[in-house]
C-alpha cells in the first residue's frame, strides 16, 4: 500500500502518466478492468460496486452510478482529470477498507 500511496501522490501532481503504469496500480489495488471501447477501458471493484449503491453521493464526480471507474487513454497516456478520478478512487477504498476492518475488530472484541 506503501507504493499505491505514492503513486497517487504522484499522479496529483503529474499531467499525465503512462497507461501501462495507471492499469498496473489499479489492477493491483482489486480493480479488474472489465471492458474497452477503443481508447475507454472501465474498472470496477467489487468493494466500491457495493458502497456507491449505499453512500452515491460519497463517490460522486469519482465513479459513475454503477461504481465504475472509466479511464481514457490517448496515445499511451492517461491525461490528468483521469488521474485525479483514480487516485480519488484509490483513496476511497483505503478509507472503506479501513473502515471495514476497524468495523471487523469491533466485532471480535
Amino acid at each position: 500500500m506503501a507504493s499505491t500511496k505514492k503513486d497517487i501522490e504522484r499522479w496529483k501532481q503529474v499531467t499525465e502518466e503512462r497507461y501501462a503504469k495507471v492499469e498496473l496500480v489499479l489492477q493491483r489495488n482489486g480493480f479488474l478492468r472489465t471492458s474497452n471501447r477503443g481508447s475507454h477501458f472501465v474498472f470496477r471493484h467489487r468493494t466500491i460496486s457495493k458502497y456507491v449503491r449505499i453512500f452515491p453521493e460519497y463517490f460522486h464526480g469519482f465513479a459513475s452510478k454503477d461504481g465504475a471507474l472509466v479511464i481514457v487513454q490517448h496515445k499511451n497516456a492517461v491525461k490528468r482529470c483521469y488521474l485525479l478520478k483514480a487516485a480519488g478512487m484509490l483513496e476511497k477504498l483505503a478509507e472503506i477498507q479501513e473502515m471495514e476492518e476497524g468495523f471487523m475488530q469491533g466485532q471480535a472484541a
